[in-house]
């Protein structure tokens, strides 16, 4: 009997644990409707009180199977003028994920969420309708928003973003994201 309910113990309590909701990764499922051999090369320019940088990055699907993918990625960075390049690296993304609660929203948090009209962007000799939201929010006296540009036709689906935070005397961070270069094999 009490080894019955000794099992009946640790089983009530480590159920929750083995029965985690699997979800699909939006990642996996946007960049394996793609060929080995597409990139995406990004421009991410962040202006900050002191400092300045300027990141190129460059994604590439390397493999796709029914489980994961794999992307390699590499980095070109300026800050304040010194120039630095990391080798390329490959992460693996898996076909699903854990879906995790979302955290509890802060008594003091003020956060709005839009969606603007579609836009179209040129990407090269390419022409992308996107999805455009914004965002705000104000917490602890810092300020920011957000506007994203996405599509499902290309790979990573953020074509564009443009992030500002205000953190009042302490100065303001302006961020800017964007597609400068889509190869689709």
């Amino acid at each position: 009997m009490i080894r019955l309910l000794m099992v009946s113990f640790v089983l009530a309590f480590t159920g929750g644990v083995l029965q985690a909701e699997e979800i699909p990764n939006p990642l996996y499922s946007n960049w394996a409707k793609f060929k080995p051999g597409t990139s995406v090369t990004q421009r991410n320019v962040v202006d900050a009180p002191g400092f300045k940088t300027e990141t190129e990055l460059t994604y590439e699907l390397v493999k796709v199977t029914d489980t994961n993918l794999t992307l390699k990625y590499s980095t070109k960075m300026s800050f304040n003028g010194q120039a630095v390049t990391t080798p390329p690296q490959e992460i693996v993304h898996t076909k699903m994920v854990t879906k995790h609660p979302s955290p509890a929203a802060s008594q003091d948090q003020d956060y709005t969420s839009e969606k603007d009209p579609d836009e179209t962007l040129t990407i090269g000799d390419k022409k992308v309708t996107c999805k455009v939201s914004r965002s705000t929010s104000k917490m602890a006296g810092i300020q920011s928003s957000t506007k994203v540009w996405m599509s499902d036709d290309v790979p990573g689906q953020t074509l564009k973003m443009e992030s500002t935070v205000d953190q009042g005397p302490a100065g303001k961070t302006v961020s800017t994201l964007e597609t400068i270069k889509i190869d689709i094999k």
